[in-house]
């Protein structure tokens, strides 16, 4: 965020209105001219507080290949300066003070002159590059707060665009062509602070992608001299464009910046809460969090609170990611594997993920299955990582016996696996962990491989909101108890894998939603149990035996 200074400029005479029209309405009855105080906000910000790590360091590097170019230019000047003087005067000892004067200066400049951007000796002379700094001007209109931000960097304001918030008018802009990235903005507080809002990560984007991108379909061409190649090319272009799209390209997308670019992209409490302020003031019927970390007390704290009034009191569905940190039992993460409020969503791959996204499989067996690079199946029935996969068909082919032919998938092997330290399943349903989609322009390219829980949660928040809008066009009322237990009760159990790896098993959107319509009137669906053990400290949600003194005495 942006404080900003506060000045107040006297316009005489004639406003200029949006459109560039003159609004003349400033003489009073007397036919005198009066004076209108219009006030404007100052303020400055430095680019390199906004811009993500990984374009910090590309746009520092672009800054100083050309720094030292233009220094190497200045140097180079300075150089023949030397050597014309050195020329003029063979013999320095006859110079005069003056003429040796001349010399020195010259050589010292050269010293600066010569030092590379990045070093040491530059940090010192304060000579490192502190990157662009934005001139930030906030005015009213007669109707809205406006900014100005000259993020070309010449004081020329006429050639910046006047945005306001972004939910007004869905404006954003771009700082430049070299770091290509795009921003809005939002003021608070009368224009006393402006929020320029932009990416942490390319995270964020990428999870959008999933969730509802959207990928609009290209209509053929009616006209009479089109041929059927260019139909033909046409539907080849608009499959392409199904695969890219998201699960539900027609949900709204509402992003809420929790991650901190000062921090990493890490998330603040403070943040959160606000966040969740917004989604209940803009009526989201969805959430998706992929974020998570471990915590020490499941189920419990200020975060926890907030979401349980946001899903139990004010209806809305809340996805999460169950974490990263598998296979090891209790490795579910906050809060999207410790909430009960929440629905923790653990990352699976399929073979065909296998093979599409990472290149697992390199041939075929004389029986047609797939096989690794060392002749064995690369997973075999109840393995439940590759590495087990591996190990079983190694083991199969030293006793002689033939490798078994199904290959199934698994989850990814650090997909967090419950239960919870107070005895809650923690995964609730598993979704594909991983996706080539959407990341920012700033990236230098159009999409990009990623995988994690963090990739399986908007899976299924594409899912839900899917379902979500189903209910509304069938009126039926879609409660977050509803449709948490549609998607339970309907999800398909993965071989070889347990419920705390996969929860109820993998998200069937078109199996949930028959469960919906079969279950319309059913008002038991909407009930939420909450559900604890009130004899054992903490009063955890099960029964979970574990520690060498908790399974050594009979309970």
């Amino acid at each position: 965020k942006t404080d900003a200074r506060e000045e107040e400029e006297e316009e005489e005479g004639k406003v200029e209105g949006e459109a560039g029209e003159d609004n003349d309405d400033t003489n009073n009855n007397d036919g005198e001219t009066k004076k209108k105080k219009v006030t404007v906000r100052l303020g400055v910000k430095l680019a390199y507080e906004l811009f993500p790590r990984s374009l910090l360091r590309r746009v520092k590097s672009h800054r100083s290949i050309e720094y030292d170019a233009a220094q190497a230019k200045h140097a180079a000047n300075v150089r023949r300066r030397l050597t014309e003087w050195n020329t003029a005067n063979p013999d320095p000892t006859k110079s005069t003070h003056d003429q040796i004067r001349i010399r020195t200066d010259l050589m010292a400049l050269l010293d600066v002159l010569e030092l590379k951007s990045t070093s040491d000796a530059a940090d010192e002379l304060y000579l490192s590059d502190p990157g662009p700094l934005y001139d930030c001007v906030v005015y009213y209109d007669g109707t809205d707060y406006r900014a100005v931000i000259d993020a070309s960097e010449t004081g020329d304001m006429t050639k910046a665009k006047p945005m306001t918030d972004f939910v007004k008018e869905r404006q954003f802009a771009t700082f430049g062509n070299v770091d290509m990235l795009n921003y809005a903005v939002n003021i608070y507080d009368e224009g006393k602070v402006l929020s320029i809002v932009c990416d942490a990560g390319a995270h964020g984007s990428h999870v959008a992608g999933i969730a509802a991108g959207h990928h609009p379909a290209v209509p053929p061409s009616n006209s009479d001299d089109a041929d059927d190649d260019e139909d033909e090319q046409v539907l080849s272009r608009n499959v392409g464009f199904d695969c890219m799209s998201g699960v539900a390209p027609g949900a709204n997308i509402i992003s809420f910046k929790i991650g901190d670019t000062r921090l990493g992209s890490m998330e603040t409490g403070a943040a959160l809460t606000r966040a969740m302020i917004e989604a209940i003031r803009l009526k989201c019927d969805v959430i998706n969090l992929s974020y998570g970390e471990g915590c020490a007390v499941a189920n419990s704290g200020r975060f926890v609170e907030l979401a349980e009034d946001l899903v139990y009191r004010h209806g809305v569905v809340f996805v999460s990611s169950a974490g990263n940190n598998g296979p090891a039992l209790s490795t579910v993460g906050a809060p999207g594997g410790t909430s009960s409020a929440l629905i923790g969503v653990a990352a699976y791959v399929s073979q065909d993920m296998m093979k599409a996204e990472y290149s697992m499989m390199t041939k075929s067996a004389a029986d047609g299955s797939s096989v690794n690079e060392f002749g064995a199946n690369e997973a075999v029935e109840g393995a439940t990582n590759l590495a087990a996969a591996h190990a079983d068909a190694e083991e199969s082919s030293s006793s002689g016996e033939q490798p078994k032919d199904e290959a199934i998938g698994t989850t990814y092997t650090w997909s967090s696996v419950g239960p919870t330290v107070d005895g809650d399943n923690g995964v609730d349903i598993n979704a594909p962990g991983g996706a080539i989609t959407s990341v920012p322009n700033w990236t230098l390219q159009k999409n990009q491989l990623m995988n994690g829980t963090s990739m399986s949660s908007p899976h299924a928040t594409g899912c839900v909101a899917l379902l979500l809008s189903a209910c509304k066009a069938e009126g039926i009322k879609a409660t977050p108890a509803r449709i948490k237990r549609a998607l339970q009760n309907t999800a398909k159990e993965m071989d070889g894998l347990s419920v705390l790896q996969q929860g109820s098993g993998m998200v069937q959107v078109d199996k949930a939603w028959q469960y919906l319509l079969d279950h319309r009137d059913d008002h038991d669906e909407d009930i939420h149990f909450n559900i604890s053990i009130d004899n054992r400290a903490g009063s955890p949600r099960g029964v979970y035996l574990r520690q060498a003194d908790e399974v050594a005495v009979r309970h």
